[in-house]
């Protein structure tokens, strides 16, 4: 016998449950993929608490956000950081002469003369300036960290020595992870014994609580792959998330900063950005050009000559490389 034929009517109604599926197939890979994003934000946010809590201080601002809306939860955590480069330092002079063998083998260089005058300059730098907004407490900034290699810790001291004396007990928080990247002489630190003795005098005004023996070995995470800088920065970026502070300066490095930020770096340059965590940076000023008429003299001969240097060092780290630096 010849089955009858099904009416269109009917056919529609038999092939809504293949759809059916599909959608909720679709739906289900959303769902998951959601639950997975939020769950690796909670494990991060937890870890950041729990880091807190061992060290026994109080919960970041932004916790009383969370139950809030989305609004609410980024409006709180998001920080405004400044950004700036160490002075012109012993090595910088051959490696931008093209002696790179001759700049890399200085051990942990200290600023020229010309890098302290730098350093000295920042108490004007407009963007610094806007960053304190009281001339006389200065509480625009509530954080300064620094690299402890010898020329960031230099740099800090002479250009935010203002700061540091506006109020009592401020001081210098020294941070490992913000050392420089390489595995060379002029990018390694000195022993932590070393490091206090060169700065005996002002060792009132430098926070050491993070300093550890052995901080300046380059093996692990201070090595220079693209596993370990990728670490090093997410560490950097958990524990800035962690912090109440919300108005924060940070003295560090060039190839640093180009990995955190993908951004070049003059020396003692200032460059301002937003941070929400874990990982979202957004420049506020200066903005990156869009072409090199934007651009300076100076900005253009610092960009030309850094250019294919950031590019290799960001692919070797397995890192997306912009169109432009500056």
């Amino acid at each position: 016998r010849t089955p009858p034929q099904a009416s269109p009517t009917s056919a529609k109604v038999l092939k809504q449950p293949r759809n059916f599926i599909r959608d909720f197939q679709r739906f289900d890979k959303i769902v998951r993929l959601r639950a997975v994003q939020q769950a690796a934000a909670a494990l991060l946010l937890l870890s950041c608490l729990v880091a807190q809590a061992q060290a026994g201080a109080a919960p970041p601002a932004f916790w009383p956000a969370l139950r809030g809306n989305k609004e609410a939860r980024t409006e709180t955590m998001t920080k405004a950081v400044w950004f700036i480069r160490h002075g012109q330092a012993m090595h910088n002079i051959p490696y931008e002469q093209g002696l790179r063998e001759e700049a890399i083998k200085i051990l942990d260089p200290h600023l020229t003369e010309l890098g302290l005058e730098q350093a000295k300059g920042l108490q004007e730098d407009p963007y610094l300036k806007e960053a304190f907004a009281d001339e006389k407490d200065m509480d625009g900034v509530e954080l300064v960290v620094v690299s402890p290699l010898c020329r960031t810790v230099q740099t800090a001291l002479n250009g935010l020595g203002k700061w540091l004396a506006a109020k009592e007990g401020r001081k210098l928080v020294l941070m490992p992870d913000l050392q420089e990247t390489g595995e060379v002489s002029c990018d390694t630190g000195s022993p932590l014994a070393t490091l206090k003795d060169t700065f005996k005098e002002q060792q009132h005004l430098l926070d050491f609580t993070s300093m550890y023996e052995g901080w300046e070995k380059k093996e692990g995470v201070n090595l220079d792959n693209a596993e370990a800088i990728k670490a090093r920065i997410a560490r950097f970026e958990a524990w800035l998330a962690a912090r109440p502070e919300k108005r924060v300066v940070v003295v560090a490095h060039h190839n640093l900063f180009l990995g955190l930020l993908k951004t070049t770096f003059r020396n003692c340059e200032v460059r301002q950005f937003s941070f929400t965590p874990p990982a979202d940076w957004v420049p506020i000023k200066p903005l990156v050009s869009t072409s090199d008429e934007e651009m300076s003299p100076e900005d253009l001969k610092h960009a030309g000559f850094y250019h294919n240097h950031n590019r290799k060092k960001l692919i070797r780290w397995e890192m997306d490389a912009p169109e432009r630096f500056r």
